[in-house]
């Protein structure tokens, strides 16, 4: 986990082992909306998710890595339909699911590490 948390991110510390609280930014959901077509009342229930890692730094553009980047990435790659991502970031995960890494929303580099939901519940805080 990063030794330097931000006011966007809370360490979770419990016997499921290290992660932290991304706490969504302004800028995180609205760039999910743009990307997703999402309307206001379901934009305004996307707060925070509990991730297996604190958020990591692009190293081209010094972007903190975010939900949107997951989603970027996976409707980049083509995994996961629009219904399946607003529903996971509306209600969280529905079950474990494997670490992997994904790409800059802003710049396309690969952000270094992996990370991905809390494998436990309660999904979201």
């Amino acid at each position: 986990m990063s030794s330097q948390m931000t006011v966007d991110e809370v360490p979770i510390i419990d016997g499921h082992g290290p992660g932290a609280r991304w706490i969504m930014t302004d800028a995180e959901r609205d760039s999910i909306v743009k990307m997703l077509d999402i309307d206001e009342v379901d934009a305004a229930q996307m707060t925070s998710h509990n991730m297996t890692r604190g958020r990591m730094t692009c190293k081209s553009c010094g972007k903190r890595s975010g939900i949107d980047d997951m989603v970027h990435s996976a409707q980049a790659l083509g995994i996961h339909s629009k219904e399946f991502m607003v529903d996971v970031l509306i209600y969280g995960p529905h079950g474990q699911n494997p670490s992997h890494a994904f790409d800059c929303s802003k710049c396309g580099t690969t952000f270094e590490g992996v990370a991905d939901w809390r494998a436990y519940p309660p999904w979201r805080s």
